[in-house]
């Protein structure tokens, strides 16, 4: 009796894997400005407001978990280009939460006189264009052809699942009256979750992934506009 109910928790243990985004972690997402060294003026002695990202992103979601209940079927797997609403306990609405903590990044940072996040673009002087352009998930059960129902290669240490996450944004600052663009810049970044087995990287905080990437982006946003900011008033 103990072995099935065992193999039955490995069973969903796999399947919360790939077509839940992962029922291990279950930490918030969170986001944290760094902290700057204070300015005695800011660079651009004006208003930035950020609105919520454009959300470019192809609506093309493969979700095939039956391949890993089926014999000689080697794995199964799943490709989000939009995940679902909370993967990984990530922002339900990835556009605007990227907004937001851009405009918590771009305040702490000091580079402007305020920063402030804003429902339409006709608001302050100058103003912060992003467009969220990927944030595609790939997943995969590896059963080794003898499905879910059969999970004694996970119970010997050998891999579960891989994940690997992109996440590509476009930042574009321009002045709210004219639209002359004052610089831009493409941010691309990936996160490998691989391998995930029984015994190793199983509480791999997934939620984090996207705010990592997000993390670094926003730390090389911050020192690219810095660096546009000073050439533009010759300093």
């Amino acid at each position: 009796m103990r072995g099935k109910t065992v193999a039955a928790a490995l069973v969903v243990f796999g399947a919360c894997l790939l077509s839940m985004g992962g029922c291990v972690s279950q930490t918030e997402w969170r986001y944290t400005p760094d902290t700057y060294p204070a300015r005695s003026e800011p660079l651009a002695d004006k208003a930035l407001a950020i609105p919520p990202f454009r959300d470019t992103r192809p609506n093309e979601n493969e979700l095939a978990v039956w391949p890993a209940f089926i014999p000689l079927m080697p794995y199964g797997w799943a490709d989000y280009s939009v995940p679902p609403d909370n993967l990984f306990g990530g922002p339900a609405n990835f556009a605007e939460h990227f907004a937001q903590k851009a405009a918590e990044e771009l305040k702490a940072s000091g580079l402007f006189r305020d920063v402030f996040l804003a429902q339409r673009a006709s608001e302050g002087q100058l103003v912060l264009i992003g467009t969220l352009q990927s944030t595609r998930n790939q997943s995969k059960i590896i059963t080794y052809g003898v499905s879910v129902l059969a999970p004694f290669p996970w119970l010997l240490g050998l891999p579960v699942a891989t994940r690997h996450l992109e996440l590509v944004i476009h930042l574009s600052l321009q002045e709210r009256s004219t639209r002359r663009e004052i610089w831009r810049k493409t941010f691309a970044a990936k996160h490998d979750e691989s391998p995930i087995g029984l015994y190793y990287n199983n509480s791999v905080p997934d939620d984090a992934a996207y705010d990592l990437m997000f993390k670094d982006m926003m730390r090389d946003c911050v020192k690219s506009l810095e660096s546009a900011l000073l050439q533009q008033h010759g300093g």
